[in-house]
């Protein structure tokens, strides 16, 4: 008489349980056949980073801890085979499970009821027995690798007795090597628009936010590791060595000055020989003052309440030359105001830089003081044209430093 067959699939818990005692707990609840086999999967870990599988056979009908018996404790996820093309699905009657490499991705291969499923493998690391081979594979961020395809620890100490060297000289290399192939980068968000002029004097705050990158080696889209890293900054005032920032994001404080202050940013992670650091990004406010110009009355004594009366530019930082448009009476004259700290006027042209008006103003004596912004006093240089006016019309000038 002929023996009747019955193939059995491989039942499998559809969550991965939170640890092993929840996977024991799991398996003394399910309902078991003589034979059947129950795989269950759970993390060894307490940050839920890596996941070993328990095999277990019915050896009763039933439910409980008598009901089967534990035969493997995470040894791995037992698989048929590793290709790198689809398999026939007419090889997949029986509940095999492959692992394929599609597109540099590696994936689940399984067939029901004539149907293929291909599912990308995600998370990880795992680790899986190989039928085939006999092997125990290792998945590890995308890397499919058998278990003697590493060096053991004798290994890498023989090799480094021979060439003299540490293990961690060669992972300082190592480091060095992919942080010059593949660098990593930052872009810096800040609320504040870099460039900002700002008053001289005043204290300003912007918030800034980081994304970090690293290059892949395909070529591909840079990798984000902006919550891996840590993150400095330095200035070019009164912090010149790098100072500790907390987080991707957070508020900087900056002012009282009346120059232009930068700040260098820069992301990372400690590695081997130290701070493995992304290209610097940086950042700038200027902090300048007002160009003062205008029409004042012939004969007039300057005062400074007579300043704050005229025109006053927006911000700016010293530059080339200013420009200055002037509607000119009979009765007044064509006044220009820098201030002091920029130093004096060294050439006044028209507007075209070509006809020199230099000799036709003349520098009022002493300084004027005026509270522009609120955020004290600055001293004014005032020049003034010289002579009684014989043309009422507009006049545009260049004022050089």
């Amino acid at each position: 008489m002929a023996t009747k067959k019955t193939i059995i699939r491989i039942a499998r818990d559809s969550e991965v349980e939170i640890s092993r005692a929840s996977g024991i707990l799991f398996l003394n609840r399910c309902k078991h056949l003589t034979g059947q086999i129950w795989q269950v999967r759970y993390y060894r870990d307490s940050t839920k980073t890596a996941i070993d599988t328990l095999i277990a056979i019915g050896v009763k009908n039933g439910t409980g801890s008598d009901s089967y018996r534990v035969i493997s404790k995470g040894i791995g996820t037992p698989i048929n085979g590793i290709t790198s093309v689809l398999p026939d699905v007419t090889t997949l009657i029986h509940g095999e499970i492959y692992l394929t490499k599609i597109d540099d991705k590696w994936n689940y291969v399984t067939a029901l009821n004539g149907t293929l499923y291909v599912n990308e493998i995600t998370g990880g690391p795992y680790s899986y027995w190989n039928l085939e081979d006999n092997h125990i594979w290792y998945y590890i961020d995308g890397v499919l690798r058998r278990d003697d395809d590493y060096y053991t620890r004798e290994e890498v100490d023989e090799y480094t007795d021979e060439t003299g060297e540490t293990l961690d000289a060669y992972k300082k290399w190592l480091t060095e090597l992919d942080n010059a192939v593949f660098p990593m980068t930052i872009t810096v968000t800040p609320s504040v628009s870099s460039g900002t002029v700002f008053a001289s004097g005043s204290t300003q705050s912007t918030r800034v936010t980081f994304r970090a990158t690293k290059a892949q080696s395909d070529g591909g889209s840079p990798i984000d590791i902006t919550s891996s890293c840590s993150y400095r900054w330095k200035d070019n005032k009164d912090h010149t060595s790098w100072v500790d920032f907390t987080g991707p994001s957070g508020n900087l404080s900056f002012g009282g000055t009346n120059t232009t202050v930068t700040y260098s940013f820069q992301g990372g992670m400690e590695a081997y020989g130290g701070f493995r650091s992304t290209t610097p990004a940086s950042i700038s406010y200027n902090f300048g003052y007002h160009i003062i110009h205008g029409i004042t009355p012939v004969g007039s004594q300057i005062t400074e309440s007579m300043l704050s009366g005229l025109t006053r530019d927006s911000l700016r930082m010293k530059g080339t030359y200013y420009t200055a448009t002037y509607t000119t009476t009979l009765q007044n004259l064509a006044t220009f105001a820098v201030p002091e700290v920029w130093g004096d006027i060294k050439k006044i042209t028209d507007s075209s830089g070509v006809t020199e008006y230099t000799s036709s103003f003349e520098k009022i004596s002493g300084t004027f003081k005026l509270n522009t912004d609120g955020f004290g006093d600055v001293s004014y240089i005032v020049y003034r044209w010289s002579s009684l006016p014989t043309v009422a019309s507009g006049f545009t000038y260049r004022f050089y430093h």
